[in-house]
């Protein structure tokens, strides 16, 4: 929110630069992430609404100024309010999640704190991880019950962690999650072809993920 009420006030000043414009639109997106996932569905719509408006290089016209510095401040009343009914209203988790360990792989930090904040609310315990070329050190020391790996990271995507995940014996029967914030068919079917089974839509809605993971324990 630090960077998006910068930016705002950059822009009705005049001295929005490509830098901090690029650097907004990024938080605009993590935020419309971690906003859904914690069941504030509105802010997820007005923080989608800035990424799309800040997105490119072109100046904002008049209305967008505006509309950015309403947007700011309309988030943050969002953001300062209880989770409303999306999330408190889904369905409890059945029992065979609850105290299973999932092992997160990430080179988002911020993405890794969401998703451990969300499944330890459902009992879960979390393992994180910020660098995808030492999952197959963790998966022996913690030997997790699922695995869940994002889609886009340096050094190794998802679909490379699957396929060295199924290439070993001693791992090709554990449940795999791909987050991706592709969801083309042909990003899909490469995902599956690789191993995974199932993709999870980035940025995803936390009551989906638990349901998805709970499937996958099943």
């Amino acid at each position: 929110m630090a960077v998006l009420d910068e930016a705002a006030l950059a822009v009705r000043e005049g001295r929005l630069d490509d830098e901090l414009r690029r650097a907004a639109e990024r938080e605009a997106h993590k935020l419309s992430g971690a906003a859904g996932t914690f069941g504030f569905a509105e802010a997820t719509r007005l923080a989608r609404e800035a990424e799309q408006m800040l997105e490119g290089t072109d100046p904002l016209a008049p209305a967008q100024v505006l509309r950015l510095g309403e947007l700011a401040a309309a988030l943050r009343r969002e953001l300062e309010r209880p989770a409303g009914a999306p999330a408190s209203a889904a369905p409890p988790v059945p029992t065979p999640a609850r105290g299973r360990h999932v092992l997160a792989v990430d080179d988002d930090p911020i993405v890794l704190a969401m998703l451990r904040a969300l499944l330890e609310s459902h009992a879960m315990r979390v393992t994180a991880l910020d660098d995808p070329r030492r999952l197959m050190e963790l998966l022996e020391s913690e030997r997790p019950d699922l695995l869940l790996v994002d889609f886009e990271m340096p050094h190794a995507s998802g679909a490379e962690l699957c396929r060295l995940v199924r290439g070993d014996p001693r791992w090709s029967g554990l449940p795999v999650l791909v987050l991706t914030g592709r969801v083309d068919e042909a990003t899909i079917q490469r995902v599956l072809a690789a191993g995974a089974d199932a993709c999870v839509a980035k940025p995803f809605e936390g009551p989906e993920l638990i349901a998805r993971i709970e499937e996958r324990l099943r």
